[in-house]
């Protein structure tokens, strides 16, 4: 008889709901754009130093590259980014509502 390592089930719930909101999320994006014809967009690339990778520092950058943006009066409706832990986080997707309609994207793994 074999069992079964419990925290398995945890982590692949955890993938599931992941999924799941990945999916409602691409979603509500499709369903922002529709009907939208000609949309011009363009990529921008920032970085900035982190003290470390804890949701706080990372969130406190992103805020401020979004300030930034904003005060460019570039306007922003999509953040894209890696599936690294701190952007895949409950707190960075809490702050992503803040500000306004920000839809995050994640690159697939490879």
């Amino acid at each position: 008889m074999q069992l079964q390592d419990p925290m398995e089930d945890d982590v692949e719930q955890s993938l599931d709901v992941e999924v799941a909101e990945r999916s409602a999320q691409e979603q509500r994006w499709k369903e922002f754009i529709h009907g939208t014809s000609d949309v011009d967009s363009k990529v921008l690339t920032f970085a900035v130093p982190l003290v470390n990778r804890k949701a706080q520092h990372v969130i406190r950058a992103v805020a401020s590259i979004y300030a930034r943006v904003r005060s460019m009066q570039i306007p922003s409706v999509r953040l894209h980014t890696d599936r690294a832990q701190e952007f895949a986080g409950a707190a960075f997707r809490k702050w992503c509502l803040v500000p306004g309609p920000v839809f995050v994207a994640h690159d697939e793994p490879r």
